[in-house]
């Protein structure tokens, strides 16, 4: 995994074994795989954060190697590696809970994104507007919610309109139906608009 070039600067075929092992890992374990078809990219630059169709996710590996000391693929269906002594365990890394929504923002600010770890200065108005959305993302839906987010619940209603084709006024009383059902803490938007705006 970590030899991806041979002595003359190409790709080594070793290299392209491993890839190819990995990739059949993965296709074995479906659960890592998304409605969409798509997995966490390991590479050096994606670094399990990004979900890609996983053509790309081999070209991003043939291209930029794996993501340092990801030897353990369990963000990818490999089981943790403990060692018989319990005092000591293998190098782990700690299996990312990812929620597909957070997934989503990303993939839509696509190469734009360039999170900087350490940053000290304020975010400008467009970088904090795109963190707003990321943590609305994992915000609960209502206090103590824990099947749906605001951002989860938008997407589905939306997406329900679109499917069946619903009038804006349909959509907007169904919400304000739903919203006389939820706890008073909901969070949810009260028409349309504000729910496009959101998405």
């Amino acid at each position: 995994m970590s030899r991806r070039q041979d002595c003359t600067g190409h790709l080594s075929e070793e290299f392209k074994k491993g890839v190819m092992e990995f990739v059949d890992f993965v296709e074995r374990n479906p659960t890592v795989i998304d409605s969409l078809g798509r997995i966490l990219c390991p590479c050096t630059k994606c670094k399990n954060r990004i979900r890609d169709e996983i053509f790309w996710v081999e070209k991003h590996l043939c291209d930029r190697g794996f993501m340092e000391g990801y030897i353990n693929w369990t963000a990818h269906g490999e089981e943790r590696w403990v060692e018989q002594d319990a005092t000591n365990v293998t190098q782990e890394h700690e299996e990312e809970i990812t929620n597909p929504y957070v997934d989503m923002v990303i993939d839509a600010a696509g190469d734009n994104l360039n999170v900087m770890e350490g940053l000290e200065e304020d975010p400008n108005p467009s970088a904090s507007k795109f963190y707003k959305l990321l943590r609305s993302a994992d915000e609960p839906l209502w206090d103590g919610c824990t099947k749906h987010t605001i951002l989860s619940a938008v997407t589905q209603l939306v997406n329900l309109k679109s499917e069946f084709n619903m009038s804006e006024s349909c959509y907007n009383r169904m919400v304000a139906i739903i919203k006389s059902m939820l706890p008073e803490s909901e969070k949810l938007p009260e028409d349309f608009y504000r729910s496009k705006t959101m998405i």
